[in-house]
C-alpha cells in the first residue's frame, strides 16, 4: 500500500504533466490559428483584388429555359 505522501507527490508529478501537455497544445493550436487568419487575409487581399466572375447557368438548363 502507498503512503498517502507517495500518492501526494504522484498526483503533483501528474498534473504537472497534464499542464505541460494542455500548454504544448494550446501553443500548437495558436500556432494552427494564426496560420489560418493569414491564410484568410491572404485570400480576403485576393478577393479585394479580383472578384471572381460569376458562374454562368450549365448549357443543358439555359437551352430549357429559353424553350419554355
Amino acid at each position: 500500500m502507498y503512503s498517502t505522501e507517495t500518492l501526494v507527490l504522484e498526483h503533483k508529478r501528474q498534473m504537472r504533466e497534464l499542464r505541460r501537455e494542455i500548454k504544448e497544445a494550446t501553443r500548437n493550436r495558436r500556432a494552427e490559428t494564426r496560420r489560418m487568419n493569414g491564410v484568410l487575409a491572404e485570400c480576403r487581399r485576393q478577393w479585394a483584388v479580383e472578384r471572381p466572375k460569376p458562374k454562368r447557368t450549365p448549357l443543358p438548363l439555359r437551352i430549357l429555359s429559353f424553350l419554355f
